[in-house]
């Protein structure tokens, strides 16, 4: 019968093989995204700051504001807010 297939021991190890497989596949690909999104804030931290620093320099323009909006707007999208002091 198929109930008694499914609970042989070797059944049961290729259903946790699987399971375990799994797992790590999502595992890694949780820390991947996490990678990336701390890279992506990385950059928006050196992005701000230098838009910052062109505002000081050069005063703001409406390019130079929706700029330094649109980082900071794509910072608080990927769930990283801006540091304190920018």
């Amino acid at each position: 019968m198929l109930r008694d297939e499914l609970q042989t021991p070797a059944a049961i190890a290729g259903v946790t093989r699987v399971a375990r497989e799994i797992s790590s596949t999502a595992t890694r690909e949780q820390t991947k995204r996490q990678q990336a999104v701390a890279a992506r804030s990385v950059a928006l931290d050196r992005e701000i700051a230098n838009l910052v620093r062109a505002i000081a320099t050069v005063g703001i323009s409406p390019a130079l504001q929706e700029s330094l909006a649109a980082a900071e707007r794509e910072r608080v999208k990927i769930g990283q807010p801006c540091p304190k002091g920018q």
